[in-house]
This record gives C-alpha cells, structure tokens and sequence, in this order.
C-alpha cells in the first residue's frame, strides 16, 4: 500500500483524470490555486460564486469533474479560461484503517460536520478547501470581503468536528450565505504513508517566497510534495467594488533537501487576489488578505 498525491490544472466546467500507479481504496482532492475572472478589462457586481468538485473512481482512475460559477445578476459569466489546480491523493493497495481520507460538503457556520478518524491526533491531520458556494441571493452586489476559513476540534479518541465559515459581504450590510467542501486526512503515526506540514498564512503577490527550512522526520519524498490551500480571504481597503478577479493560492513551488535533512521550500506568488480592471484600479488590502497552505510529502517508495 502507498500513499499517492498528483497536480493537475482543470479549466472550469471540464472534466479530467487522475490516474495512479494502481488501484486504490481511498481518495480525496482540494486545490493548490483556483483564479475566476470575468471576461478581461471587464468589471462586474457579484450575485454568486462556487466551486464544486466531484469524482468517480474506477480500479486506478480518478475522474473529477469541476464546475464553478462567477455571475452577476445579468448575463456576465465566469470566463473559459478561469482554471483550478486540482490536488487529488490516494490510498493505494489494500485498505488501511490507520489511515483516512475523505470529502465532506455543506460545512457553514453552525453546520459542523462529525466524523469517525483513526485517530483525534493533529499531527497528520489536515483540512483543506475542496469547494464553495457563495450566494447574496436574488440580487447582486458589490464586494468588500470574501474568505472561507476551516477548523478541526476533537470530540474523542476517534471523532473529530470539521467547522467551517464563508463569507461573502460589503460595507452596506449585504452579506451572502456561504457553504464549504472540504477534503479530510489523517493517520496514525505508525501508518508512515505521508508526512504533513502546515507552512502557515502568506500573501506575496509577484514574489517568489523562501520558506525558512524546516527538518521534517526521515523517509519522506519533499521534493514530490503537493500544496493545498486551507483558508484565504480577500478584501478590499475599504468600501465596496465591481471586480474582475478572485483567485487564491499558490502557482508554482520546489522543495530542496538539504545536506542535513532540512527542506528549503520556495513558493511562486502565494497570495490572495481580488481586483478590477477598470476605471480607478483597486485591488486587495494585503494587510488583510492572505492564503494558508499546508504541504503533503508521499513516503519514500
């Protein structure tokens, strides 16, 4: 059995296919980047917004299907070339029960989501974005902040809660529901198929960012590691805008192993983006904006 993560860029509202070494027991996918835009040097309100991601398995494939939606109230839609970077992992060989990975939906304020893990330990526990789904309604409206934010918390031995938050609102009281999907990992120590590591909250747009080293534990493939976005937020210095683009996560990355075991992570524009294209340009407040991201590192085969 092996753990197994894989990149792939989908355009939104395509379908495509992971395919692994062999068959597998287990899946789950998020995304390291995901950027929604409007048809260029075109600015609009905002009525919804969502990502939803499913799969279907068959032996070693993986078929995910993305569909998103960026509209307002009119006729102005998500342009074609909008793309997510989609991260789907999996469990290979035969099952094991050290061992979780899975996606859950619906996560909102006040809609925890309860599930049975192999363990309640944080240490290999991560919870990453999968999907949204903001809505202001009937009627469209102008944007100040946009942001999802996920947590765990231990009930017992073998339950976690999986909480969640979206928001979608302006300055002038409107606000949209919001919804999360989630994916879900978490083993036991002794299981050994992957390695977590949280790297924490950046925002550096047009800028290549060194990680400090950081020593993970030996018999782990840094250099084949995968990125996932776990929270971000976007928003504006003050007061409410048309946009033309939100996007979040992480382009590009590489990962070298030091002499000494140390990791040296180098990250391509990690960042939060919301801005439009028109009139007076205004973009994101970096200062409040951010992604967080957490990286997953396979076992040495």
């Amino acid at each position: 059995m092996a753990f197994e993560i894989e990149n792939k860029r989908f355009n939104v509202n395509t379908e495509g296919v992971f395919i692994f070494s062999e068959s597998f027991t287990q899946s789950c996918i998020g995304f390291s980047k995901f950027d929604f835009h409007y048809k260029p040097y075109t600015d609009h309100k905002i009525q919804h917004i969502s990502l939803d991601m499913s799969t279907t398995s068959s032996d070693n494939n993986l078929a995910v299907s993305v569909s998103a939606q960026f509209h307002n109230g009119g006729n102005k839609k998500i342009h074609s070339d909008s793309f997510v970077n989609v991260v789907a992992m999996a469990q290979t060989g035969a099952k094991d029960s050290d061992i979780l990975l899975t996606n859950l939906e619906g996560i909102s304020r006040g809609n925890d989501k309860i599930i049975t893990v192999p363990t309640s330990s944080k240490k290999n526990e991560a919870v990453f974005l999968s999907g949204f789904n903001y809505s202001y309604g009937k009627k469209d409206h102008q944007v100040n902040e946009i942001s999802a934010l996920l947590s765990t918390q231990a009930i017992n031995e073998n339950q976690v809660q999986i909480k969640g938050d979206a928001i979608m609102k302006n300055t002038h009281g409107d606000s949209g529901d919001g919804t999360l999907a989630a994916g879900y990992t978490n083993a036991v120590d002794t299981s050994q198929l992957y390695c977590l590591h949280d790297l924490g909250s950046f925002q550096y747009p047009k800028t290549t960012h060194v990680v400090p080293n950081f020593k993970p534990p030996e018999g782990y493939d840094w250099e084949q590691l995968q990125i996932v976005v776990t929270d971000f937020k976007a928003a504006f210095p003050k007061g409410d805008h048309n946009i033309n683009t939100l996007s979040t996560g992480v382009d590009t990355w590489t990962a070298k192993v030091e002499k000494d075991g140390s990791v040296t992570l180098t990250l391509r524009n990690p960042c939060t983006l919301m801005f439009n294209q028109t009139g007076i340009m205004e973009q994101q407040d970096n200062a409040k904006s951010y992604v967080m991201l957490a990286a997953l590192a396979p076992a040495l085969s």
